[in-house]
């Protein structure tokens, strides 16, 4: 079953960038919110836990802050 992966990010930001650029390379099917610009997904990124810094990536239930290549090669089975 396809994992739902989720990125919270502004177009600014070297590590949004650099986290959508992973994902993409991996063939790993992701919805990407600009929370510059959307106010919902601004909204929906407060409802997140230890949201500090961008970007935040959802992956089903895991949360994770900032770009997190090891972290996000282990919940999506990426060898």
């Amino acid at each position: 079953m396809e994992k739902q992966v989720v990125i919270y990010s502004t177009p600014a930001s070297g590590p949004c960038t650099m986290a959508k650029e992973f994902l993409s390379q991996a063939g790993i099917a992701f919805t990407a919110y600009d929370v510059s610009t959307d106010a919902a997904a601004q909204e929906r990124l407060r409802q997140l836990p230890g949201r500090v810094s961008l970007p935040v990536i959802t992956v089903d239930d895991a949360v994770v802050i900032g770009f997190q290549k090891a972290k996000l090669r282990e919940l999506l089975g990426i060898t």
